[in-house]
């Protein structure tokens, strides 16, 4: 037998179930302890207690969570990280989280030059830090990497996480300020986070693969979620738009309802649209892929008829006049669903109801591993050996997160060029996406 636990964190309460094969076993719904390894155990317990379960029999614990949200809350730490701009030609030294309330959380650094670096690695180290994130300009990526700047962070702040800007590969370097603090502030918590979900495990007898839900409504591994956390902002959301890609296997609309609100959402292939738009917390803006939805505030005062037009104009615009794409609803209110039908029917739109728990759908989320370069020298003679380079790496992270590439997995490559950069710049993106097995 090959069990899946999966846990679902929400602001309040976390939502479980127990499942073979996709088949439901066991569910419950409980409210978090004093910390997450009381949370845990209660999860873990009360499902295999429910079963009677051999836990050497669960292979596979999935997580959907936020985990900004979960930062916000207080659910994991919130430490004070060390910032450091690296900057050859110093253009800025005001505090990237000047009007946010998470500047108390980011000591920062500007610097010019390697010299300038250590030195200020030296002053960061009389400080209690949990992360350390470096940010350098684009033309000194090539030599401020993680094997020549991890030694230095360690002889003067001890073994912490480090983590780089060239990592994420954004150009901009405003883009990619943003987006490397927001994950450096979660990526403390996010080590506990697991740690602790480990403890659990071990005291339970489970010996388990563990994924996580990012935002797109992939799975990525325990490794990459300790790496960049951030994916998971709007993950639950995601959670939702996920589909049986077998029954969907091309565009569709589906309609859900949240906290007063009617949220409608494209998706393809069973998976969400998840185009790379902006996000705002705390007066700071970064973007990362999140599903792309459109809302009808739902409140007393609204009337059928009202609720009807805006419900139409809103599918009017997620679909092409000569397209015939199905809108699948995951509503539990009856008004709100015979209005639907009428206007799917008038606008001859194939509607169908989902029969799946929405907290359930991650157990058919697809297993991603994807890989993000910056290249120089992207040439068209140099191409061919570079991508297979790059796929050689990939095919190694499978065997080294002993995931397997079956036939049934698909594969993608998507290349930009940066034409404003010398030397063939090219951001290059190559992956595998399919069930886990």
């Amino acid at each position: 037998m090959s069990y899946t636990i999966s846990i679902h964190l929400e602001e309040k309460s976390i939502s479980c179930l127990l499942a073979i094969e996709g088949m439901i076993t066991a569910t419950s719904q409980l409210d978090y302890g004093q910390d997450l390894s009381e949370t845990f155990d209660s999860v873990f317990n009360k499902l295999l207690k429910m079963t009677f379960v051999d836990p050497a029999e669960v292979k596979t614990i999935l997580i959907t969570c936020d985990f900004l949200n979960l930062f916000e809350t207080g659910h994991i730490s919130q430490g004070k990280i060390g910032y450091i701009r690296y900057l050859p030609k110093i253009t800025r030294d005001n505090h990237p989280f000047e009007n946010s309330p998470l500047r108390e959380h980011v000591l920062l650094g500007t610097v010019d030059s390697f010299e300038g670096l250590e030195a200020t690695l030296k002053i960061m180290g009389l400080q209690k830090l949990s992360a350390l994130a470096i940010n350098p300009s684009y033309f000194s990526w090539h030599h401020l990497t993680e094997e020549v700047l991890s030694p230095l962070v360690d002889r003067h702040l001890g073994r912490l996480p480090l983590l780089l800007g060239s990592a994420l590969n954004k150009i901009g370097y405003t883009e990619r300020e943003n987006l490397l603090l927001i994950n450096t502030l979660l990526v403390p918590g996010v080590h506990q986070f697991y740690s602790k979900l480990h403890q659990t495990m071990e005291r339970v007898g489970i010996e388990a693969k563990i994924l996580t839900l990012r935002s797109n409504g992939m799975l990525m591994t325990e490794s990459k979620a300790h790496q960049f956390p951030i994916f998971t902002v709007k993950a639950p959301l995601a959670a939702c738009f996920l589909m049986d890609a077998s029954r969907f296997s091309g565009h569709a609309i589906k309609v859900i309802q949240q906290d007063q609100q009617l949220i409608f959402g494209l998706t393809e292939q069973g998976l969400p649209h998840s185009p790379s738009a902006p996000i705002h917390y705390c007066q700071i803006s970064f973007n990362i892929p999140h599903p792309f939805t459109r809302r009808v505030l739902l409140t007393s005062r609204s009337d059928s008829d009202t609720l009807a037009e805006a419900i139409k104009e809103i599918l009017n615009s997620l679909y092409m006049a000569d397209e015939s794409i199905p809108v699948v609803i995951d509503l539990p209110h009856n008004e709100i669903n015979s209005i639907l039908f009428r206007i799917c029917q008038r606008l001859y739109l194939p509607i169908f109801n989902t029969n799946t728990p929405t907290k359930a759908a991650v157990l058919i989320a697809p297993v991603c591993i994807e890989h993000e370069y910056c290249l120089s020298d992207y040439t068209d003679a140099n191409r061919p050996k570079i991508q297979a380079a790059l796929w050689d790496n990939l095919n190694q992270e499978l065997i080294s997160e002993n995931l397997t590439s079956t036939g049934e997995w698909s594969k993608f490559c998507d290349e930009r060029f940066i034409r404003y950069l010398p030397q063939q710049t090219a951001l290059v993106r190559l992956g595998l996406y399919g069930p886990y097995k």
